[in-house]
């Protein structure tokens, strides 16, 4: 899969410089769901995110079949804040998937450390 481009939420909202993120890269698979293709080090998603997730929404808005721009826009806000991120996974053990919801914080990222991610 290749990465989903990552869009800026409107200039009303957040100028630029004021944003931050969870620290994950998101591709398109054939079905277009998003799929976690990577996640950056040491963000809030390192512990909890895995490639191959499947993003199913954020903050309670379905992102099944949503374009990548507005879900990046979902998932940018202000650093220090937190986000609601529900993904799905199979379970390495059964291989029954579940369904995982987590709180991370908007962290900032440096431009080395995001593209390491990617």
């Amino acid at each position: 899969p290749t990465p989903a481009p990552e869009a800026s939420p409107p200039k009303s909202r957040l100028s630029a410089g004021s944003r931050a993120g969870v620290g994950i890269v998101l591709s398109v698979d054939i079905n277009s769901n998003l799929i976690v293709h990577s996640v950056c080090p040491g963000s809030s998603s390192q512990t909890y995110l895995h490639p191959g997730d499947v993003l199913l929404g954020v903050d309670g808005v379905s992102t099944m079949h949503m374009p990548a721009k507005h879900v990046a826009e979902l998932l940018l806000g202000f650093p220090g804040t937190y986000v609601e991120v529900s993904v799905r996974r199979k379970s390495q053990e059964t291989d029954e998937e579940m369904e995982l919801v987590f709180d991370l914080e908007r962290r900032k990222t440096d431009s080395i450390t995001a593209k390491r991610a990617v």
